[in-house]
Order: C-alpha cells, then structure tokens, then sequence
C-alpha cells in the first residue's frame, strides 16, 4: 500500500547540505517524493512509498543528519494526486 508523509525538521538544517544528503540517502531506497528548505528555517521532506521503506528512508536519515536535527513533526498525507516518480531538491 502506498502511502505519503510529510516530515518538517527544525534546527540548524539549513546551509549544512540536509537536502543534497536527503536525496543521496533516498536513492538507496524505493521511495519518491522533494525535500526543499521552508522560509520558516525548516526543511520539508515529503516522501511516498511503502510503510516499509519509508521507515527505513527516515531510519537512514537519522545517524547521517541527526547532529543538525533539533525536532521533527511528522503528518500522514491523503494522495489525492498520481503518484510521485522521483525523488528530487525543490527550491
């Protein structure tokens, strides 16, 4: 079953290449989605894939970006829309 997420990480997330190592670490995994910086000083990550593989995708970005993350909000997301195909930086 296909699902989406919506995770927003605050800290100091900004200007230390959070969304360049998002990316490499999504591409171990089978998931699509963005990750782009908020004007707010967060980064949103938004992924889409199985249950499974999104908890391991958030599992790998802890130990690699955890030193810069001083809080996460996660929300569930209704996909309303086709599914996502990649996973890319937005700006």
């Amino acid at each position: 079953m296909l699902e989406r997420r919506r995770i927003i990480y605050s800290g100091h997330v900004q200007g230390v290449g959070f969304r360049a190592r998002s990316q490499m670490i999504a591409s171990r995994f089978s998931v699509a989605g963005h990750v782009r910086n908020t004007p707010h000083g967060t980064v949103e990550l938004l992924v889409e894939g199985s249950q499974n593989e999104i908890c391991r995708f958030l599992d790998a970005v802890s130990p690699e970006l955890g030193r810069y993350i001083g809080g996460v909000s996660s929300t569930q997301e209704t996909i309303t829309d086709s599914p996502l195909n990649s996973f890319v930086i937005s700006y």
